[in-house]
């Protein structure tokens, strides 16, 4: 499997964000299916992230470091959260979360000029990610295969 690593467009990849409460990075055990909702390009095996527009090739791991900033928020108590800023953010296995999403992004953008696909993925066992209810973001992923088009 090619491994690919390209700083420049790594940073590009900050331009969503996951809130978390959870303090350390798990390490994946195994294998975690997510999904992960992305732009159409001229060619059959590159999809494009939706905001940054990172190509992304099937079958490719891509490997990344996990950035956050820390936070706090009070209501009736000091609850502290991080804020995954760099990573490589996906959907958990509940696909209603995806197809929730979605229709929030056809609401806030002129997607109908942006066809999308819907891609299943790989975080590998031993990759490190943070997640909250919905979302996964993590330091490696491979696309695998696509759901919907």
């Amino acid at each position: 499997m090619l491994v690919l690593l390209h700083k420049l467009l790594i940073k590009k990849i900050i331009n969503m964000c996951l809130v978390t409460t959870q303090k350390l990075a798990k390490k994946a055990k195994e294998d975690i299916i997510v999904y992960k909702i992305v732009r159409k390009s001229d060619s059959e095996d590159i999809f494009l992230s939706l905001y940054a527009k990172f190509p992304y090739e099937k079958n490719t791991l891509y490997i990344t470091t996990l950035k956050f900033k820390k936070g706090y928020f009070f209501r009736n108590r000091k609850v502290h959260f991080k804020l995954i800023t760099e990573g490589f953010h996906a959907y958990k296995s509940k696909i209603q979360d995806v197809h929730i999403s979605l229709k929030e992004y056809l609401h806030n953008q002129l997607f109908k000029y942006f066809p999308y696909m819907l891609v299943e993925c790989i975080i590998p066992e031993g990759a490190n990610y943070y997640e909250n209810n919905t979302e996964i973001v993590a330091d490696q992923i491979i696309i695998k295969k696509i759901i919907k088009s």
